[in-house]
């Protein structure tokens, strides 16, 4: 989550805007880390003194003789970026470097519901900023790490996925193979027209099973990028008439009536 303005108010005495310039000049001398000084009217910000260019009038010739005295509301900032506590950090930044990038490096005064909550400055906006960006590099880092883990691990359930398919299929072709010999066997032996046709459909839905077995392998060279495509014959009325000898007895069961309609040149392969 984004931290926020409230997370950057540093430590600052406050002044009225009649303190006099001297006054001031001993609390930025008495403190050198004290880089600016918000003045508030009561709870309402007034303004914003900031280090280095108070010390610049104040050393010009004459300048503690002709500020010393005043109030320091003649050498504060009169319009210093205001920014609720509740503002992002990203907010933030995005704000200054679109509207006021120079009044970053004067500090902003941080309110909340328009009342004086505090004092920010860019040092501490930038290093706020740096653990943010130290915070998220050691998130990216643990999700790297994560992704790395995951895919080492979609890796190895591919490749045991891969192993169980060749298995399974090894383990289902050797029965089917009995199933078709016999068929072959009974195909050769004396049977009347309705057996043969029986005998005809098991054969057929046997190699049917085969190729169903061969396409389960195949998916495995697809995922291994070893899959290569032949291009064959085919006889789009064979797979019509195979499909219908398939499920034609199921249709009956059920008291449906299954047939396929060819026309032109069924028998042609293409």
């Amino acid at each position: 989550m984004s931290r926020q303005v409230r997370d950057v108010v540093v430590d600052a005495p406050i002044v009225a805007p009649d303190t006099p310039g001297e006054q001031v000049y001993d609390l930025f001398s008495e403190d050198p880390g004290l880089l600016v000084l918000p003045v508030v009217d009561g709870m309402v910000p007034a303004g914003l003194v900031a280090r280095d260019r108070f010390f610049i009038k104040m050393a010009d010739r004459h300048g503690r003789a002709l500020f010393g005295r005043r109030p320091v509301s003649v050498l504060m900032q009169t319009d210093p970026l205001l920014v609720e506590t509740s503002t992002p950090i990203d907010e933030l930044s995005a704000l200054i470097a679109r509207n006021c990038p120079s009044k970053l490096l004067e500090g902003f005064i941080v309110t909340r519901h328009g009342q004086y909550a505090g004092v920010g400055t860019a040092l501490e906006l930038l290093r706020v900023m740096s653990d943010e960006s130290v915070e998220r590099n050691h998130k990216l880092s643990a999700l790297a790490e994560q992704l790395g883990r995951a895919r080492i691990e979609a890796l190895a359930a591919s490749k045991a996925k891969s192993e169980f398919l060749a298995t399974m299929s090894h383990e289902i072709r050797t029965p089917l193979n009995g199933v078709l010999g016999v068929a072959q066997l009974l195909a050769a032996s004396k049977l009347d027209d309705n057996q043969a046709d029986l005998v005809r459909i098991i054969n057929e839905s046997g190699n049917i099973l085969q190729t169903v077995l061969n396409d389960v392998l195949d998916l495995s060279k697809i995922e291994a990028g070893r899959m290569e495509l032949k291009t064959a014959p085919f006889a789009p009325a064979k797979i019509a008439t195979d499909a219908l000898a398939l499920w034609q007895a199921r249709a009956r069961e059920k008291g449906l009536d299954l047939r396929i309609d060819l026309t032109g040149d069924h028998g042609r392969d293409f």
